[in-house]
């Protein structure tokens, strides 16, 4: 799990400079996507190194260090310790979410949104939960002060409709998304376009129409191919298989593929998360 995943199920306020330099260089990676796709100009670092520029941990706490001077001076930001893959103990620091977003002005317009939303989807969960957990104790003390049968039975009838229910609603709504990331995430190999499709509730005819559409791939006689931006992104692979004397090339989805695939028919309104 990265700490984009677990920052949607965080209801800590605060998130640790090692978190936040992963959402930032996952948000870098998808400005670079996005220019490679767009035919838009790259920096000139990233024109050299063909890939975005990845932020590292070490000088992230210099920057931290460089805009909150004063605050760390006067213990109003913790510092604190990581075990690193190497088994060493490594610094890092715990930033509200206000610090959090002082420090995406040093980020790129794309980066600096990007990352400025899903903080403030995760404000607003925290928002939500703390009201969830308010109302909830309120019920709960209403179930046992009730002086009455009738009043106990009408609080927990309360409290099933205003707690337990919107709940029950909320993991119906959530079930499919989960249950095909599960099935991405968990699948070791490839897949073609028509098991893909299918999975997704639609035709292979109609999948490769919109990803022809969205100009992400065209169709070399009977082959599929990537548009060039998509050709090093690791999306797809060929597999190949003989029958007779003949050898068949099929282009196959690699799980990055297809994992992209359903963020694009989301994001461009084909399916419903």
């Amino acid at each position: 799990m990265n700490y984009l995943e677990k920052l949607d199920n965080n209801e800590d306020k605060t998130i640790t400079s090692l978190e936040l330099l992963e959402l930032i260089n996952i948000f870098r990676q998808r400005e670079y996507e996005f220019k490679i796709a767009n035919g838009i100009k790259l920096g000139k670092v990233e024109q050299k190194n063909k890939k975005y520029t990845e932020l590292v941990h070490n000088d992230f706490l210099k920057i931290i260090a460089d805009e909150f001077d004063i605050e760390i001076g006067e213990g109003k930001i913790s510092l604190t310790s990581y075990i690193d893959t190497w088994n060493r103990k490594q610094p890092m620091y715990v930033l509200d979410l206000d610090q959090a977003m002082q420090l995406l002005s040093r980020e790129s317009k794309f980066v600096r949104k990007a990352v400025l939303q899903k903080l403030k989807e995760l404000q607003n969960k925290i928002r939500q939960l703390e009201e969830q957990i308010s109302k909830e104790n309120y019920l709960k003390l209403k179930i046992i002060n009730a002086k009455t049968q009738e009043e106990s039975l009408y609080a927990m009838n309360e409290y099933q409709r205003e707690c337990v229910e919107p709940l029950k609603l909320e993991n119906k709504e959530m079930k499919p998304k989960a249950n095909y990331y599960d099935k991405v995430l968990n699948s070791t190999g490839t897949m073609t376009v028509t098991v893909m499709a299918k999975d997704l509730g639609m035709s292979a005819i109609k999948l490769n129409s919109i990803l022809q559409k969205e100009k992400i791939q065209y169709k070399v006689g009977k082959i599929w191919v990537l548009y060039a931006p998509y050709q090093a992104l690791g999306y797809t692979d060929i597999r190949t298989s003989t029958i007779g004397d003949v050898e068949i090339n099929t282009t196959v989805w690699t799980q990055k593929g297809r994992k992209f695939i359903y963020d694009l028919l989301v994001n461009k309104g084909y399916i419903k998360e």
